[in-house]
């Protein structure tokens, strides 16, 4: 039994660590400081939900990572389908994603030019995606219904913080809205931090490219989250779990 349980711990710590080492990759990428990828890995909030509470989502977020990472190639395709296999909340990111790129991939078409091969294969990805796991979702959006009593407006407000903070940090400020728009549906509809997660990861597209992280946006939130990260682990040490309302 105690060899089980080391077996799942072992795993959850290389999960854990891949997460942290694909999510560093993509922010240097970006342009971003070492320094300020390191510190968003290590003391984010968001970043310990994945680690220690939400484990089907974290293997869905590595995958959407490497996706982001391959993003001009083909296993782009084959990673965002496997990061909606593993959950499919990640079709929330997608979905914004698509959405952006069709309003401007729609622009252009008005302006004369053809409509990008790639955006149709991805909605043809998406389709498929969605028959295939349309049970699955069905479930997840009636589960969220049920639990949600009205319109979260508490939750539309937190993602209205990251849109007009990404706007801070972006010229293309409607290009921001259309991937923001899908969020502050759902957001609206379901609340939940998971859902301001890809908000908060929106945001750092943008604001990591700029000065290689080290700004005012990047420092705020980073201190806000870091110590949200505190109050969320001294609950997981004394009660087990991170989400508690007893205690701290």
């Amino acid at each position: 039994m105690s060899s089980r349980f080391l077996y799942k711990y072992e795993f959850v710590a290389i999960a854990n660590a891949t997460l942290a080492f694909v999510a560093m990759r993509l922010f240097i990428k970006w342009n971003t400081s070492s320094i300020i990828a390191s510190i968003v890995v290590l003391t984010n909030f968001y970043f310990y939900v994945l680690y220690f509470a939400a484990e089907r989502l974290k293997f869905g977020f590595i995958f959407l990572i490497i996706s982001l990472l391959y993003s001009h190639r083909k296993r782009f395709f084959a990673f965002a389908s496997a990061s909606v296999m593993s959950h499919s909340q990640s079709f929330i990111i997608y979905i914004s994603i698509l959405f952006s790129y069709f309003i401007k991939e729609i622009k252009g078409f008005s302006e004369g030019k053809k409509v990008n091969k790639v955006l149709i294969i991805s909605f043809l990805i998406l389709g498929i995606t969605l028959w295939v796991m349309f049970e699955q979702i069905q479930s997840k959006i009636s589960a969220y219904i049920s639990l949600q009593k009205g319109l979260s407006i508490v939750s539309m407000l937190k993602m209205a913080v990251f849109f007009a903070l990404t706007c801070l940090y972006t010229k293309e400020k409607l290009q921001a809205l259309y991937l923001y728009l899908p969020l502050f549906v759902v957001a609206l509809i379901f609340g939940g931090d998971r859902v301001n997660l890809y908000g908060y990861f929106i945001f750092l597209f943008y604001a990591l490219r700029i000065n290689r992280g080290f700004n005012i946006g990047v420092a705020l939130t980073s201190i806000y989250f870091a110590f949200k990260t505190y109050i969320f682990l001294s609950k997981v040490l004394v009660y087990a779990n991170g989400f508690t309302s007893q205690g701290v």
